[in-house]
């Protein structure tokens, strides 16, 4: 997909029942100059080819699309400039999984920040986290209302692959918010925008890793648990699987 100032990499794997209902998983594929980017977003981007490479074998009821956009680190703006197209066509995007930073994790105390005032949204979350040390050995699952079910989904499939993995609903309404625009900085919120399920899946980036944009060192492959990446594509496998309608 072209647009004004980029371009999106996209590709279908048409469903053979309802090919017209569609469950899309996608990461940025840009970065910052001078940064190798291996966990933001190389990272993500290799988790979604995986997932393609993987489903591409299955046969689904519905659609599996599996884009990489553009210009995340500009501002959203090749998601953005995708998710206005489909509104505008009226495609019916069942889910949207996306993958941004899935490489980093540390059992390390305190190694997990939080964002301020989320305790006000998540309270028994952060309690939980507190009672573990802010021990960064996690993945998040951060949704509006509408995703909360594949969240749900998504964290079953990571439990029985043994990935703690917490699904975070955004009660509905709450999305656009001026004190939570902090959740808002990932692809997902191009979706969100158009009341579409979106659900961000994350190491929660600059809370846990030091070499964030390489602020305190290099994001390179070395600093990055490949175990811990691999169980989240397979945790999405799984939960895209199921919502494809598996034949």
């Amino acid at each position: 997909q072209r647009y004004a100032s980029g371009t999106n990499v996209v590709g279908v794997l048409p469903g053979l029942v309802h090919p017209e209902e569609e469950v899309l998983v996608s990461a940025h594929y840009d970065h910052i100059r001078g940064c190798q980017g291996a966990d933001d977003n190389a990272s993500g981007v290799a988790g979604a080819l995986e997932l393609a490479r993987v489903l591409s074998l299955g046969r689904f009821e519905r659609s599996l699309v599996v884009a990489c956009w553009d210009e995340e680190e500009r501002g959203l703006i090749g998601s953005r400039a995708y998710a206005d197209r489909a509104a505008s066509r009226g495609e019916d995007i069942l889910v949207n999984f996306v993958y941004d930073m899935i490489g980093y994790a540390s059992s390390e105390p305190h190694s997990q920040q939080v964002i301020p005032g989320i305790g006000f949204v998540f309270p028994e979350e952060i309690q939980e986290l507190e009672s573990r040390d802010f021990r960064g050995d996690f993945a998040v699952a951060l949704s509006n209302a509408q995703g909360a079910r594949a969240a749900g989904l998504l964290e079953e499939m990571a439990r029985g692959l043994g990935l703690r993995l917490a699904p975070l609903a955004l009660p509905a309404g709450s999305e656009d918010l001026e004190a939570l625009s902090d959740l808002r900085r990932s692809d997902h919120a191009s979706f969100w925008a158009h009341g579409v399920a979106a659900i961000l899946i994350s190491d929660t980036g600059e809370m846990r890793n030091p070499n964030y944009h390489c602020l305190g060192g290099r994001d390179s492959v070395e600093t990055l648990n490949h175990a811990f990446a691999t169980q989240i594509v397979q945790a999405t496998v799984g939960s895209a699987a199921i919502l494809l309608g598996l034949l």
